[in-house]
């Protein structure tokens, strides 16, 4: 197990708003680009008339979901630790402050426990990114 080399290929990064701004939106699709759109303290992006993430019904799911409306954190990321900056990766410098070293090859990353210490990539134990627990 020495010899085994663990490369974290689980580093979520969520869009916000400027994603998908002028700056690097081409101008033949502006009129079409995704709007963040909030309510009870949810945010949602609207594209094309329809909301986004589906929270319920056939193909219901939470992933993609803005992390902020207008400069203020939706329910969804209020329990972060994290920054928004680190969030939507607009800050990779505070990405690589928030993250403590996993002790073997690949990319810093902390476990959904927040324990720097526990051994990520671990065959017996898994995790589904929202603290939920797996076992193999």
């Amino acid at each position: 197990m020495k010899d085994l080399v663990v490369i974290d290929a689980d580093g979520h990064v969520e869009e916000h708003d400027l994603t998908f701004s002028d700056k690097y939106l081409d101008p033949a699709f502006r009129a079409q680009r995704p709007q963040v759109v909030a309510t009870d303290g949810l945010a949602y992006w609207m594209i094309e008339e329809q909301l986004f993430p589906r929270r319920l019904g056939r193909g219901c799911h939470n992933l993609g979901t803005p992390t902020s409306y207008r400069g203020t954190r939706t329910l969804f990321t209020q329990s972060k630790p994290e920054s928004l900056e680190s969030l939507e990766l607009r800050d990779p410098d505070a990405r690589l402050r928030g993250a403590a070293p996993v002790g073997c090859g690949g990319q810093p990353g902390r476990d959904s426990s927040g324990d720097p210490s526990s051994p990520r990539g671990s065959r017996a134990r898994r995790s589904s990114g929202d603290g939920t627990r797996y076992r193999r």
